[in-house]
């Protein structure tokens, strides 16, 4: 047992010592017990006699979970069994490269619904500043039927007269948010167009960051959740 457990032990070392695993594999095939032992001592000898066990002194204070017992029997018995999975494994591995056999491509999460973004209805308002200037404000508001979070989407609606930048923050699935803003002069009588949509930054919780960009819509007939909220109403 103990030549089989040295001869599992060497193997493995000699695996990681040198990129061609299989090779070195093959080589250590032919050589005697005696020698694995000698090789053995060589690598690990002196490591031993100043550590309390073989697998301390092969992998550290902290030894593989595998590894499992009190004695240098059964540390080399579980070691033996840890080393011998794993080599099984590089050696299935190898196997599988040769046959053209790939793990199956992880399928990503699907996404479904979309964003819609507009001016709320009964939202806009003209009026003059103390200078007497012409102002204007509005709601904008996102709605959301995507059966995913929304963590952030920052956005720009770019109107002919002038952009607004908006972000959007931790919209729920199916949820709604409203963001409010002012605007001056003329552009209060050139929102009627839809906007061109610049999406500068989107996170939706388990999917690409272009969905946004795919999914948003321009909506002219968008409802407020809660034209209350409004500061200049």
């Amino acid at each position: 047992m103990k030549n089989f457990v040295l001869y599992l032990l060497v193997c493995l070392g000699l695996f990681f010592a040198n990129p061609v695993g299989a090779q070195m594999l093959d080589d250590a095939e032919e050589m005697t017990d005696e020698g694995y032992e000698e090789l053995f001592d060589e690598m690990y000898g002196e490591e031993i006699e100043k550590s309390n066990s073989v697998e301390e002194a092969m992998y550290g204070k902290e030894s593989p979970d595998s590894v499992v017992g009190d004695g240098e029997n059964s540390s080399l018995e579980g070691a033996a069994k840890a080393l011998a999975k794993h080599i099984d494994d590089m050696k299935q591995q190898k196997l599988n490269e040769e046959n053209g056999v790939v793990d199956a491509p992880v399928e990503a999460p699907t996404l479904n619904g979309e964003i819609f973004i507009g001016i709320s209805k009964g939202s806009f308002v003209l009026f003059k500043d103390v200078l007497g200037r012409q102002m204007c404000s509005f709601g904008v508001t996102l709605r959301s039927t995507l059966d995913k979070d929304i963590r952030m989407l920052a956005l720009k609606l770019a109107f002919p007269l002038q952009d607004y930048a908006f972000i959007y923050r931790d919209i729920k699935a199916n949820g709604v948010q409203e963001k409010f803003i002012r605007g001056i002069g003329d552009i209060c009588y050139n929102l009627s167009e839809a906007p061109d949509i610049e999406i500068n930054r989107c996170r939706i919780f388990g999917a690409n960051e272009d969905e946004c960009a795919k999914r948003i819509k321009w909506d002219n007939k968008m409802e407020s959740p809660d034209l209350t909220q409004s500061p200049y109403l």
